[in-house]
C-alpha cells in the first residue's frame, strides 16, 4: 500500500511552466541543414522560400528561414565576426534577407560562440 501511495504521489506532481504560449506550436520555420546541410547557396535558399510562399506556407506562419552552418566562411573576420561565403552568396546576405522578406519570411544565421563553426 505505502508502495502504490508513493507512487501516486510521484506521479501526480505538478510541472512547473510558463504559460507565455510557447509550446504550443511546432517551430514555425525552415532550416536549410535539413534539406541541404552543408551544400547550400542563395539560389537554393531563395528556390526554397518561394517553393514554401507558393504552398501558403508563409501565410500559415512558418515565416522563418534559418541558414544553418556553412553560410560562412570557416574562419571568422579580423573582427571575430562570421562572414558570409562569397562564392555561396556572391550578393551577401542583405540581398538575400531582402528577397526573401519580399515573400513573407524572416532570415535567420546560425551562429556559434568558438573560434570557427561547429
Amino acid at each position: 500500500m505505502f508502495v502504490s501511495a508513493l507512487a501516486v504521489a510521484a506521479l501526480s506532481s505538478p510541472a512547473f511552466a510558463l504559460n507565455n504560449g510557447v509550446g504550443k506550436l511546432p517551430a514555425m520555420g525552415y532550416d536549410t541543414f535539413n534539406a541541404f546541410a552543408g551544400n547550400y547557396n542563395a539560389t537554393n535558399v531563395l528556390d526554397q522560400a518561394q517553393a514554401m510562399e507558393k504552398c501558403g506556407l508563409a501565410a500559415a506562419g512558418y515565416n522563418i528561414i534559418i541558414l544553418d552552418d556553412y553560410y560562412a566562411l570557416k574562419k571568422r573576420n579580423a573582427s571575430g565576426y562570421m562572414v558570409a561565403d562569397p562564392v555561396k552568396f556572391p550578393s551577401g546576405l542583405p540581398a538575400l534577407s531582402e528577397q526573401v522578406n519580399k515573400l513573407g519570411f524572416k532570415l535567420a544565421a546560425y551562429g556559434d560562440n568558438g573560434y570557427e563553426t561547429c
